[in-house]
């Protein structure tokens, strides 16, 4: 599953404003699938908050274990382990500076957890004394979100398959048209929302026109649906009218002015 928001309705004649039919966001599977997973994963789902951990239990903790680089686990007072998930090899960090990964590092571990609890957002698994974050790279690639998933699956009553689209609002419906396409990669989905350069200077590019590219939305829809989506007061859901077609056949390179 893929979409693929469009503008509807020009903001102005000027080129280098929104017009009618740009694309303004190309949302493919991985996307849609890690969107999902993020909202029911944040760490606010998962208890605590300030100067309180958040619960191991919850699928807030799947999320980092399965995306994340790093898992950071207090040993002691003055000690913690950076464990880089991907091979389990451990690292011990204290307050006595050493090279790790080629610079110089180390760390207040109490004053470190009890400046990140203080905040409302924290990411503080675990219990006082027993913390456990996370931190490095992050990977989002379907096969870490496979993981993600089946946690969430097997935890919670949340189904993948009832998270299938772009979790679009209200005033989204009113003012973009979301088309269902065929599944793009995200090579793809960059150069749908790229928009068009003068680079007579390199230097110094100048935006030509938002959008390079565009649907012709009103050729695929009925003139009942066009009338509906025209209205901006009205929010519009095709998704599961309009049928699915591969995005190349529909999205164009705006002809040369």
């Amino acid at each position: 599953m893929a979409e693929i928001a469009l503008k509807v309705g020009s903001v102005s004649a000027n080129p280098e404003q929104y017009q009618d039919g740009d694309i303004v966001a190309a949302f493919n599977s991985r996307m849609i699938r890690c969107t999902h997973a993020q909202n029911i994963c944040h760490v606010k789902q998962a208890g605590g908050g300030r100067n309180a951990h958040r619960s191991d239990a919850h699928v807030a903790r799947d999320w980092f274990e399965n995306t994340h680089q790093y898992r950071f686990e207090r040993v002691s007072r003055t000690e913690i382990k950076r464990i880089t998930l991907a091979d389990m090899s451990e690292v011990t960090i204290n307050d006595t500076p050493q090279l790790i990964d080629g610079k110089m590092q180390h760390m207040d571990v109490e004053r470190y957890i009890q400046r990140r609890l203080a905040h409302e957002g924290h990411k503080i698994f675990g219990t006082d004394g027993a913390e456990v974050w996370y931190g490095g790279r992050t990977d989002v690639s379907n096969a870490k979100l496979d993981l993600v998933w089946a946690a969430i699956e097997s935890k919670t009553a949340f189904l993948e398959a009832n998270h299938t689209k772009w979790p679009a609002g209200g005033r989204d419906l009113m003012t973009m048209l979301f088309l269902p396409v065929n599944d793009f990669s995200d090579t793809d989905s960059e150069s749908y929302v790229a928009s068009e350069y003068d680079l007579t200077d390199p230097d110094n590019p100048v935006v030509v026109r938002k959008r390079k590219r565009f649907i012709n939305w009103r050729s695929i829809v009925t003139a009942q649906q066009e009338a509906n989506v025209d209205n901006k007061s009205l929010p519009v859901d095709l998704r599961d009218i309009v049928n699915r077609v591969n995005p190349n056949l529909i999205v164009q390179v705006k002809p040369d002015v």
